[in-house]
């Protein structure tokens, strides 16, 4: 028999993901995308390899909430109504609370919870601003927002690289935090195929 001390975490995590992929199969590039993308984000930022690490796991289930979201609203082809779009802003809240009693992991709830604030203030579901959103969830926001810009979905087109490039640069300290903006723009440069 394994014991739990011999389970590779990174790897039960990546497990616990197709979860929500089962759901919702947009979901399963996009998680590892924004893992891969917001761990070297955080690596740009000159943060511990340890802190890296986590957040590769952070990203890996950031979207994990989406199972509690009904699958009429996860799986509209066409624009969500203001009311449906409050019930999907519940998956960050729902995803923070599958962390957030676990000891040693109520740091990624926390992470996961304000992974949509904007530094203007104006997110969801706190309505944080400017330094007060943990500065990992700053990371993932970027890195969630570029990947959702540039992959096709049924209700909307993908951007191309140049777009998605232009658009992060326009929201640099509206809905991103200018310094991870900035970084990120600095990183796609350094990857121009994304």
């Amino acid at each position: 028999m394994t014991r739990l001390a011999d389970i590779d975490f990174h790897l039960f995590i990546e497990s616990l993901t197709r979860t929500i992929e089962l759901k919702d199969m947009y979901t399963a590039g996009h998680s590892r995308r924004v893992s891969e993308i917001a761990e070297q984000l955080c690596l740009d930022c000159c943060m511990s390899a340890e802190d890296c690490a986590y957040l590769h796991v952070i990203g890996h289930v950031h979207d994990i909430g989406k199972i509690g979201i009904a699958d009429g609203i996860l799986m509209k082809s066409g624009k969500l109504s203001a009311a449906e779009h409050l019930l999907m802003q519940q998956h960050t809240v729902n995803g923070a609370s599958i962390f957030e009693y676990l000891p040693g992991l109520d740091r990624m709830a926390d992470i996961i919870r304000h992974h949509h604030e904007r530094f203007d203030g104006k997110g969801y579901p706190d309505g944080l601003k400017g330094e007060t959103i943990p500065r990992e969830s700053a990371i993932i926001a970027v890195a969630d927002s570029f990947d959702a810009m540039t992959t096709y979905r049924p209700y909307k087109a993908a951007l191309t690289l140049e777009q998605a490039h232009d658009e992060i640069r326009r929201n640099r300290g509206t809905q991103f935090h200018p310094e991870i903006c900035d970084l990120f723009l600095d990183l796609l440069q350094r990857s121009p195929h994304g």
